[in-house]
């Protein structure tokens, strides 16, 4: 097991200094660079890290990638939601290449909700989409504003376990080993009032 139990990726954005951009090229504290890709072309700044916690600077999506030395295993984020909107979430993908949102496990969490979905689709665009987990926390939803959240999860095979909002979850599908992959990605998506959330650590 020589060099097995380890992390291929972390990141602690309370280690930056205050007004730092987290664009391409920027070294992780553990793993590979980061690319950095926007929700849409007329994106201009990165995203930056305000009092130890990476936000969105101007209103946009941000996807910021990794590529592990293996495939992931297990991963998580902590973070914290700005307001107890629906439109609130938080996004991780895990892919085994680099089309675009092709093959890809995609998992997202509101305030209200965690969505778990395996795209088969092959090419660039989200498609031949399969939910394997689907879950309403009700109208209270899973905890207070500007309160750490916590999402962790661990890929065996063609099983899916998530711990989210203090339960877990498992969902499973046969392309599930097809779909993930070496390619990491935590997005910040922006709804049109406020900041959706704030990263701490992923």
């Amino acid at each position: 097991f020589a060099g097995q139990f380890h992390a291929d990726f972390y990141d602690d954005f309370s280690r930056y200094t205050n007004g730092a951009s987290i664009d391409t090229g920027v070294i992780p504290l553990f793993g590979n660079a980061y690319s950095l890709r926007f929700g849409s072309t007329n994106y201009s700044n990165p995203p930056e890290v305000i009092g130890g916690e990476l936000v969105s600077t101007n209103g946009e999506v941000f996807y910021l990638t990794t590529q592990l030395d293996r495939n992931v295993y297990n991963f998580g984020a902590v973070f914290e939601f700005d307001q107890n909107d629906a439109g609130n979430n938080i996004t991780i993908l895990v892919q085994p290449d680099n089309v675009w949102i092709g093959r890809v496990l995609h998992i997202s969490a509101t305030p209200f909700t965690l969505g778990v979905d395996v795209s088969t689709n092959g090419v660039a665009g989200f498609g031949g989409t399969n939910t394997i987990i689907s879950h309403n926390f009700g109208s209270a939803g899973v905890a207070a504003t500007n309160t750490q959240q916590l999402l962790v999860g661990q890929i065996v095979g063609d099983t899916l376990k998530i711990n989210y909002g203090g339960q877990t979850f498992e969902g499973r599908h046969a392309e599930l080993t097809n779909v993930v992959g070496q390619y990491f990605t935590f997005e910040s998506f922006y709804t049109t009032n406020t900041l959706t959330n704030r990263i701490h650590e992923v």
